[in-house]
């Protein structure tokens, strides 16, 4: 399972739901109080029980969105990332 998250500089991590990843990633979705700012985020990925509680931590993925100035996920800066993404193995 994996959730996602926003890691403020200043409070309590923020966890984002999957259909707003989603939204964020199709320009459907934004994210007003980070308009113009590079997002501190990370994706983790959880092994759970039959039940569907966490039980720990597989592993942390950090990742760094830049929204634009509506809050919207900056995709040139998405699309500028991914060679350097792909060159270190999709991390």
């Amino acid at each position: 399972m994996f959730e996602h998250f926003i890691l403020p500089d200043d409070g309590p991590l923020l966890r984002l739901p999957r259909s707003v990843i989603e939204q964020l990633m199709n320009h459907r979705a934004r994210l007003p109080q980070y308009a113009g700012m590079k997002v501190r985020c990370a994706q983790v990925q959880l092994e759970v029980d039959e039940a569907g509680a966490p039980t720990h931590v597989m592993r942390i993925i950090p990742y760094y969105p830049t929204l634009d100035h509506d809050g919207y996920e900056d995709v040139r800066s998405r699309c500028r990332r991914l060679p350097l993404e792909q060159e270190l193995g999709g991390v």
